[in-house]
């Protein structure tokens, strides 16, 4: 969309363009911020920057893990409403279970076969910055509070349950934010969601762990659980220290825990022990993973 430059006294002019006044709700006199972004301006209104959105889906029979991709999804993506039809009350009840883990997701209307679901909560944009720093602690804690429990043997399977839907929940939301409002403008917002999105596969990988029925874990794989949790915990402090000259040293303990620690330990592993360290392997490949956007949001 192309605008002519006009002057204006001393001052250079736009006109906005009429279909975003109209759906903003910009009036004469109104506030607006602008943000630079290299050689873009970015205009914000105060009004509702965006018209609810409404989608219609099926879901289809299938496991829970299908279900929640499904409405995760629609949810991540920014829908205010949607039409779930669904085949069976089993599938209802995926659905139902499902919801738990978005914010502000609720069943507005029950049909036969179908769902409305409609989102009753705003956005949580001046809140982004806790929610995703709040994710990233509780997998940490998930980590650190399992590698005592482990060393007890002693695991409270439901405690890591709660605690792994919570990091969920926070990413769900978390992706919505980035994907609709104002922050979906934010050049870093890419890197942001890739980020978000790697921690929720992270406390996934340590509740595999935990959730395993083993025996207890020999004393050098304690030793690599807590390396690779420390790998982790350096990697966030890193991240909010924006200390980008550590990538190069969490490049090189990456390839120490995995090339050197990882593989000898598997070579001496047996079947129990192989699968535990598939799952801490996942956590390292998973965390230097976070590196790139990392690098990404501070050019």
């Amino acid at each position: 969309m192309k605008r002519k430059v006009n002057q204006l006294g001393t001052s250079l002019s736009i006109t906005l363009p009429s279909k975003w006044v109209k759906t903003i709700g910009i009036k004469k006199g109104d506030d607006v911020d602008i943000d630079i972004a290299n050689n873009s301006l970015i205009v914000h209104g105060e009004g509702n920057l965006f018209l609810e959105e409404s989608t219609e889906i099926s879901v289809k029979k299938g496991s829970l893990g299908y279900v929640k991709s499904m409405i995760n999804n629609v949810y991540r993506k920014g829908y205010d409403e949607v039409l779930v039809h669904y085949e069976d009350e089993a599938t209802k009840k995926l659905i139902l279970e499902a919801l738990e883990e978005t914010m502000g997701f609720e069943v507005v209307e029950q049909k036969e076969n179908k769902l409305v679901i409609k989102n009753i909560a705003g956005l949580f944009e001046s809140e982004f910055d806790n929610l995703m720093r709040r994710a990233f602690l509780i997998t940490i804690s998930i980590a650190e509070e399992s590698l005592i429990d482990l060393k007890q043997n002693k695991i409270d399977k439901e405690k890591y349950w709660q605690l792994k839907k919570t990091v969920e929940k926070l990413m769900n939301v978390c992706c919505r934010t980035l994907n609709k409002g104002v922050l979906r403008n934010n050049p870093n917002s890419k890197f942001r969601y890739l980020v978000i999105h790697t921690i929720d596969k992270i406390a996934y990988a340590y509740y595999y762990i935990i959730s395993l029925e083993k025996e207890p874990l020999s004393p050098p794989l304690l030793v690599y659980y807590a390396n690779t949790t420390a790998y982790l915990r350096a990697f966030y402090d890193n991240y909010y220290q924006k200390n980008i000259g550590s990538i190069s040293l969490l490049t090189d303990k990456k390839n120490t825990l995995l090339w050197e620690e990882g593989y000898r330990l598997m070579k001496k592993a047996n079947v129990s022990e192989r699968i535990v360290l598939h799952h801490l392997m996942t956590v390292i490949r998973r965390t230097y993973e976070c590196m790139s956007p990392f690098l990404g949001e501070q050019l």
